[in-house]
């Protein structure tokens, strides 16, 4: 767990220094192409999350998508594999071997899941408002960044901070 706070304190100086995420590469790694998030308009994977400004932010700054996140995310036993589980994305925009990255999430949620993971978050110190008109549970780090997730209809999100929460919404436009 040390290792995502880690990871979500670089990300929120990242999100600082970078001002935003939003499209993957031309050429997923596999890894991210398995983790993809129904829609009316098909599959969405981890180069569906940001927009191609951010992509080429993220790669002129020596980022790129990490590969085996989701596997360590499963090793870790961490909460948010939940997005993958339940259809979606799971995404790290980092430097290779560093724990400075955007960690980014999408995916469809049924009511009943959705439940769950508010009911979780909550247990967790998640704190409950509005946001943009959907559902905002947020957790501050001391770095100044936040967890994020945004509940909208059937769909759900995680970012390192609000303002990449939105982006990831605002890009999908399902929610």
């Amino acid at each position: 767990m040390n290792r995502a706070r880690t990871a979500l304190a670089g990300s929120a100086l990242a999100v600082l220094l970078l001002s935003g995420c939003t499209a993957g590469p031309a050429d997923p790694a596999p890894a991210a192409e398995q983790n993809s998030v129904p829609t009316e308009t098909g599959a969405v994977g981890c180069d569906d999350l940001v927009s191609d400004a951010d992509v080429t932010k993220y790669t002129d700054a020596g980022w790129e998508l990490i590969a085996d996140f989701v596997q360590r995310e499963t090793e870790s036993d961490s909460p948010r594999i939940a997005f993958v589980e339940y259809g979606g994305a799971l995404c790290m925009w980092g430097p290779p071997a560093s724990d400075f990255a955007d960690v980014l999430a999408a995916s469809p949620i049924t009511d009943e899941q959705a439940a769950a993971e508010r009911a979780r978050l909550e247990a967790d110190g998640f704190t409950l408002d509005q946001h943009n008109g959907v559902d905002r549970y947020a957790l501050p780090d001391p770095t100044g960044g936040s967890d994020t997730y945004l509940f909208s209809g059937g769909h759900w999100f995680y970012a390192n901070t609000p303002e990449a929460a939105d982006r990831i919404r605002a890009q999908l436009d399902v929610g």
